[in-house]
């Protein structure tokens, strides 16, 4: 069975280790040797938890502290809490890591290293895109409103707000199609093509 854990834990993309109570390393998964580029005899020999971190700091692979004894210290008292702690570390290597530190009930704790850089990096690029059409859209003369399936206004740039004088905290609101129409109609009632929208 714990043959079968490892070959499971072995096949996830996230980084795992585990330390004992004497916060010496007892297992560790592919993905958490080589997203440290530790030497594999050197995890062989079960080494603490603290001689894994000094390793990673000489080696340029941690996050830059300003007192890096306090962040270790802190890091270390896992050990000593029984609650699970997430954090976000920022490599050197430009990087983003997601680490959760959970105290195992039998003592020890169990590291989970995710490489969320990716991640964070498409996010940023969709909020920018995002960015860069909203700015367009709104650059535009013309007065655009778009509405869902639903009939709820979905989109609508400044340019509507000005010809039709409509308010932006309602158009935030998502209205009906009936309220826009309803709200527009009032500021230019005797406009002939309001009869489409009956």
């Amino acid at each position: 069975q714990m043959q079968s854990h490892v070959g499971t834990l072995d096949q996830l993309k996230t980084g795992v280790a585990i330390f004992d109570q004497s916060q010496r390393l007892v297992f560790h998964n592919q993905a958490y040797r080589e997203l440290w580029g530790l030497d594999a005899g050197f995890l062989a020999s079960a080494p603490k938890d603290g001689e894994i971190l000094e390793r990673l700091r000489s080696q340029h692979r941690l996050p830059e502290q300003a007192d890096f004894g306090v962040w270790k210290r802190q890091l270390l008292d896992a050990y000593r809490v029984l609650e699970t702690r997430e954090m976000w570390w920022h490599l050197p290597d430009r990087r983003t890591l997601r680490v959760v530190v959970r105290a195992n009930p039998q003592g020890g704790v169990t590291y989970l290293f995710d490489d969320v850089s990716e991640d964070l990096e498409l996010r940023s690029q969709v909020t920018q895109d995002r960015q860069v059409r909203r700015e367009t859209f709104n650059a535009l003369k013309e007065g655009i409103l778009v509405f869902g399936s639903d009939g709820r206004l979905r989109l609508f740039n400044k340019a509507v707000t000005k010809l039709w004088k409509l308010p932006k905290q309602v158009l935030k609101l998502h209205p009906h199609v009936e309220e826009v129409t309803r709200l527009a109609r009032i500021q230019a009632p005797d406009q002939p093509f309001w009869d489409e929208f009956t």
